[in-house]
């Protein structure tokens, strides 16, 4: 893992991204709900592509959930937890800690379906409590739903609810170098040089909570 970095350098770094690539937009509409299913990569946001990927489906209609640790039911910590693992540890074959420490004073965005299950999840740092600046992580979809754009509705989600909470911050994300293009869709720019972590390659990458025009 990376160490934190001195915060008006990331914000001048940034700058200089934006005006040099065009990538993080203010306050267009890059981050609005869309529902794709041709994407460049399979969008479980967890797990390797695979040959035997389910065909492209249309995202399902959920109800969006931001919570704290403390509103947290059991019944919902535990599928939101088992989530996580399913994909991040035992589907991408990756032994580390998840519970890393940080879910207490982390808020919790889960996409529920009718029948109650939790289909999409990401968790959110405020500034300041593992790096300088807010930070998007653990984003993943149920495998269930893959290529069903849930993933791009999930991510829009993610960053309107941040940008409520901190208007035009900073947000980092410590994403899947594999995943780079789809947060490029998102107004995320590359920092620094691919790292391994976990066994598996990761990039930092920049960008700003804007809420949908």
């Amino acid at each position: 893992m990376t160490d934190p970095v001195n915060t008006k350098a990331t914000t001048d770094s940034l700058a200089d991204s934006v005006a040099d690539r065009g990538a993080v937009r203010g306050t267009e509409a890059n981050v609005e709900v869309e529902v794709e299913t041709e994407i460049d990569v399979d969008v479980d946001l967890g797990v390797t592509p695979s040959a035997a990927a389910p065909a492209a489906c249309v995202a399902p209609a959920l109800q969006w959930h931001w919570q704290t640790w403390r509103e947290l039911d059991v019944d919902r910590l535990y599928v939101l937890l088992r989530l996580r693992t399913q994909v991040f540890v035992v589907e991408q074959n990756c032994v580390f800690q998840d519970m890393d420490g940080y879910d207490a004073a982390s808020e919790h965005l889960c996409g529920i379906a009718g029948d109650g299950r939790v289909l999409a999840y990401a968790r959110l740092l405020p500034p300041g409590l593992k790096y300088p600046e807010a930070s998007i992580g653990r984003v993943v979809v149920d495998p269930s739903q893959r290529r069903s754009g849930l993933g791009r509705a999930l991510m829009a989600q993610a960053l309107t609810g941040t940008a409520q909470r901190f208007p035009d911050a900073i947000v980092r994300l410590g994403a899947q170098q594999r995943l780079e293009r789809f947060y490029n869709d998102f107004g995320f720019v590359a920092e620094g040089a691919p790292y391994l972590e976990d066994g598996i390659w990761h990039i930092d990458m920049l960008g700003r909570a804007v809420k949908p025009a």
